[in-house]
């Protein structure tokens, strides 16, 4: 899921349109691009420097792989300390092409900032996990199923996120 000033990851990941899912290894679910909606912008808690908070709405297309034309609402909030931000809460509503509808909870997540010599944001890298809390249609079978989840800032205010069923 997620993810922040132009920072958020989503995080919070797609969706399998085929469900029969009973390997044991990850496999590959879907590379998702992003876009945040409106500007995010990091809130100083003023306790000390570099603590923050960021909360980020998003939207995200699966562009390839199982969750193909699957598209996404997500929202976070991220803690920040200095360079680092950790999770604090996040969530993902994906809506497929064939009606189905998924919840997505992120239980951990972790973005870095990308800064030149010069202390100046360049980009973020991120990873963390989601469950899926809620499932119907044709992808009921994947209630309860965790998702691992990698993302990298693409521009200002976009993300990729590629994600792997575990």
């Amino acid at each position: 899921m997620s993810n922040r000033p132009a920072f958020y990851i989503g995080g919070f990941l797609a969706v399998a349109l085929s469900l029969g899912v009973t390997s044991a290894q990850a496999q590959d679910f879907g590379r998702e691009v992003c876009r945040e909606i409106g500007r995010t912008v990091p809130e100083p808690l003023g306790d000390r420097q570099g603590h923050a908070i960021t909360h980020t709405e998003s939207s995200c297309k699966t562009m390839d792989g199982l969750t193909a034309g699957a598209v996404r609402s997500e929202n976070s909030l991220f803690e920040w300390d200095g360079t680092t931000a950790t999770l604090v809460s996040a969530y993902g509503v994906d809506r497929g092409p064939g009606g189905g509808v998924m919840a997505l909870q992120d239980v951990d997540a972790k973005i870095d900032l990308m800064v030149t010599a010069g202390g100046r944001p360049i980009g973020w890298s991120g990873s963390g996990h989601s469950i899926v809390t809620l499932a119907s249609g044709p992808w009921e079978a994947l209630k309860g199923k965790t998702i691992s989840w990698t993302a990298r800032s693409t521009g200002l205010g976009e993300y990729e996120v590629v994600n792997t069923l575990q």
